[in-house]
């Protein structure tokens, strides 16, 4: 995470899919997890990586879709 938080806007997209992979390969390892994110402090706590559990397996979601969350720290464990 450290790498993406501290690049360039060049190397954003590299550093976005790389931790990407990393944030799918955890929900992999991890079948309670229904979604894991990196949510940044500047405009009031907007995503700026996300990756879901869906119906058709992980995904990394499309930035289109992300949102601002909030700075509130916010742990949830899928219902099983």
């Amino acid at each position: 995470m450290e790498d993406y938080i501290h690049t360039t806007a060049d190397q954003k997209d590299f550093h976005y899919a790389r931790l990407g992979e990393e944030f799918k390969a955890l929900l992999y390892s991890k079948p309670a997890y229904f979604q894991v994110r990196l949510i940044g402090v500047a405009d009031g706590g907007r995503e700026l990586v996300r990756a879901d559990r869906t119906n058709d397996g992980v995904v990394l979601a499309p930035r289109q879709n992300y949102s601002k969350r909030g700075i509130e720290i916010i742990l949830k464990k899928h219902p099983d």
